[in-house]
């Protein structure tokens, strides 16, 4: 499984990305979405305990 992070303050544009991904069917995607890259490193940070 992959890990992606889409880190993009349009929604529209996140879900367009998602959808992209999930036509895939070659891979497994583990997708997480952020509007922010503050809120992307607060989860990094938390679960890699950097």
């Amino acid at each position: 499984m992959t890990t992606v992070f889409f880190v993009e303050g349009s929604a529209e544009d996140r879900a367009l990305y998602r959808r992209f991904l999930e036509w895939d069917d070659r891979y497994t995607y583990n997708i997480y979405e952020f509007e922010s890259g503050n809120k992307a490193l607060q989860l990094v940070k938390g679960k890699y305990q950097m």
